[in-house]
């Protein structure tokens, strides 16, 4: 429904905002007060055209406005939505005897028009929701939200779409599982089509394309990379690159807690010696005291764990002993080979690896193409014959076997439900006379004679819930 309506600067309305109650509303005033211009307004909203005379003097634009509360289901909503806008949801509060029933789930949607004054510099705009739309497409929002019944015209019953939808309801819900049918062959079948053309006109580019995913991903499957390899790599080449400062770093702590080697002439105090020698010391002090025996114990553990680091120690210089000169260049080249996959598919190796799965299936796509031309082209003759075998028939006509009598024209119906007349008046003057009743006919879409009609008789109501 609507819930309010605002008008500025629109004919003699200067300001003007009314809101509105479900039920029935009537807008009364004297002549000249206004309310054609609420029509215009309306109109506006409705994607009319805009006239810059209908401006208030003195206004730069006109600007009219109105709010509408919506199901989640409404056509209009999905309109909107498609568009962009934005539609802030709402309860619907409502009175139901005693009771508040509250309905969740609504939206609330906002649409503008607003029109430049003539020699002005501002231009008519459209908005629906907060976002710019073409008026064209205001119109066909606000054609499923307001009727405007005039003395004249009914403007609603103008449009091709209100007139369909008004045929196909008055077929009944009889017809209406026939209709949904159609509508989805009709959209499978356009789909495909679309599909098909989309193949056969780009058949060139699709090949370029597979080889060029081909290669790309054939070089990442090559290349083996892992999350997170990079910073890896990057950590090797620092090691590598200080191998000779971490070599002598670790030899020295060693030899501070293990001892110097024999062949060096270096008199280092060891720390598990000296950590020893503490602990002997406690454990040589007369009586037994409980607290000297407990910082023995500690002193023991202490030089367990010194011992400990003394092996890892020796077992990292070891290793720095194992790589070769060769390692430096090796892990280089392979930081250079994940910094160009980076650059090319992703900024992480994460992204590389991303792109390279979402990337396989596109690969398959395009190279099932053959068979998959093959396959539309069976989907749209079988769609298609769906979509023409689901048009209007009754008993006895079937629109696609169209008889032809021997001279190659066509047997017009003068009874069956198509309503084409076998024979029309050939001057303005037989229009006048009383045509003569023949005294056979054929169906056009049948070879069976059926009963002759005279050709004034009201033909019966053709229904029709083609989409």
């Amino acid at each position: 429904m609507i819930e309010y309506l605002s008008i500025d600067s629109l004919g003699v309305i200067g300001d003007a905002t009314v809101d509105l109650d479900p039920g029935f509303t009537v807008v009364t005033g004297e002549t000249g007060a206004g309310k054609t211009m609420v029509v215009t307004a309306l109109n506006l909203l409705l994607g009319a055209r805009a006239d810059a005379g209908a401006v208030r003097h003195g206004a730069s634009h006109a600007t009219v406005e109105a709010g509408f509360r919506l199901a989640a289901g409404h056509a209009a909503v999905g309109l909107a939505e498609e568009a962009g806008a934005v539609l802030d949801e709402v309860d619907d509060d409502r009175r139901d005897g005693n009771a508040l029933a509250r309905r969740p789930g609504n939206r609330s949607l906002v649409v503008t028009r607003s029109v430049g004054a003539a020699g002005g510099s501002s231009r008519s705009r459209a908005t629906a929701g907060g976002r710019g739309v073409p008026v064209a497409l205001l119109g066909e929002i606000g054609g499923h939200l307001v009727a405007v019944h005039g003395q004249t015209d009914q403007l609603r019953l103008k449009s091709a779409t209100a007139q369909r939808h008004a045929l196909d309801a008055f077929a009944g819900e009889e017809l209406a599982t026939a209709l949904a049918a159609y509508r989805r062959d009709f959209d499978a079948w356009r789909a495909s089509l679309a599909e098909l053309s989309e193949i056969t006109l780009h058949e060139q580019d699709r090949a370029r394309e597979a080889e060029n995913l081909q290669r790309a991903l054939e070089e990442i499957d090559e290349a083996d990379v892992r999350p997170g390899e990079d910073e890896e790599v990057r950590a090797r080449i620092q090691r590598l690159e200080n191998v000779e400062e971490l070599r002598a770093a670790s030899l020295g702590a060693h030899a501070h807690l293990a001892g110097a080697d024999v062949a060096e002439a270096v008199d280092v105090p060891a720390a598990e010696a000296l950590v020893e020698a503490a602990r002997q010391a406690l454990l040589q002090a007369p009586g037994q005291d409980a607290e000297l025996t407990g910082l023995a114990g500690r002193l023991a553990e202490v030089g367990i764990v010194l011992a400990d680091i003394s092996a890892d120690l020796a077992g990292y210089a070891a290793r720095l002993d194992d790589d070769a000169a060769s390692d430096l260049d090796a892990a280089q080249s392979r930081l250079a080979e994940l910094t160009r996959l980076m650059r090319l598919y992703g900024p992480e190796l994460a992204d590389v690896l991303d792109w390279a799965r979402s990337h396989r299936a596109r690969l398959d796509e395009l190279q099932g193409d053959s068979g998959r031309i093959v396959e539309l082209t069976e989907q749209c003759e079988r769609l298609e014959a769906a979509v023409l075998a689901g048009g209007p028939s009754s008993p006895g006509c079937a629109p696609r076997q169209r008889r032809t009598s021997p001279d190659r024209s066509p047997r017009n119906c003068t009874r069956c439900p198509c309503r084409t007349p076998r024979s029309m008046p050939r001057s303005p003057a037989a229009v006048n006379r009383a045509p003569t009743v023949p005294t056979t006919s054929h169906c056009c879409c049948s070879p069976t004679p059926v009963p002759p009609r005279a050709p004034w008789a009201r033909a019966p109501p053709a229904v029709s819930s083609r989409a």
